[in-house]
């Protein structure tokens, strides 16, 4: 059962709070399963992680809650309708201390971008919201909509760390350009910058594609780490469980690869 989340901690991990914004222009490229993999393999090393769903289309919600027990969410925040702390929910605890969290999203946020944008411009209004969670969070993970929005944009305002999601698909890493070059110009935010390494996700070794992203990627000069692609996967998110919890050897190759993005994000 999932419990609210009032409690907060006076913890904080060294180096403090970090904001990684998950990203692509395109969509279908996993940037959902990333953000909840991610969380888990951080907070399975006993550290408190929340996500932030800014996608309309609710699927980080749907993936990790069995319902939302409140129909305020993340834009009633960003509305100033709700403080932060009143939304947020527990989706798992280990038994190493770690805890994931997450501020939900639901259909009727794509209703309310103009009520939003009225409060957001010329601040930085999304990490307005979440710097009272410092002392609460070590890593706090958004997943964004696959499309340029506002939503998208403050996620990439408010990030210390932009980590793009490709596939085995050209047009996956041409969207990640095509959003690099969006920002480039009136924004002030330098996104390469912000990039320490590009997922390169649903890595399937039969895929002839999967040769021609990774030259690209070579080109781009960018690091990435392959997440392979496993049915076992799957098939434990359809029954809302974590890879990390989970003893098949079906899913060792996912887990190492999304610890080895931790510890290279986060150094846990």
């Amino acid at each position: 059962m999932h419990k609210k989340y009032i409690r907060e901690k006076d913890t904080k991990t060294e180096g403090g709070k970090m904001i990684v914004t998950v990203a692509n222009e395109k969509g279908g490229v996993g940037k959902t399963f990333v953000a909840i993999n991610l969380a888990d393999a951080i907070a399975s090393k006993g550290e408190r992680v929340l996500l932030v769903d800014l996608d309309p289309q609710s699927n980080l919600t749907m993936r990790t809650l069995e319902k939302v027990l409140t129909e305020h969410h993340i834009g009633h925040v960003l509305a100033g309708r709700e403080k932060i702390t009143s939304i947020i929910h527990t989706v798992r605890v280990y038994d190493s201390g770690g805890e994931v969290h997450i501020a939900p999203s639901k259909p009727d946020l794509a209703f309310m971008q103009d009520e939003i944008a009225r409060r957001w411009m010329g601040t930085n209004l999304l990490r307005k919201v979440l710097n009272p969670l410092e002392r609460v969070y070590s890593t706090i993970i958004i997943d964004t909509p696959p499309m340029t929005s506002i939503f998208q944009l403050m996620a990439l305002q408010a990030a210390d760390v932009v980590l793009p999601v490709v596939s085995p698909d050209l047009n996956s890493v041409e969207g990640v350009i095509a959003l690099a070059k969006h920002y480039k110009g009136g924004t002030g935010f330098d996104f390469w910058g912000n990039v320490p390494l590009v997922v390169l996700n649903k890595a399937n070794k039969r895929l002839s594609m999967l040769k021609k992203v990774r030259s690209l990627l070579d080109e781009l000069k960018v690091e990435y780490i392959e997440v392979p692609q496993r049915s076992a996967v799957s098939r434990l998110h359809e029954e809302g469980l974590s890879l990390f919890d989970s003893n098949s050897k079906a899913v060792l190759d996912v887990v190492r690869a999304f610890y080895k993005i931790a510890s290279r994000i986060r150094g846990v």
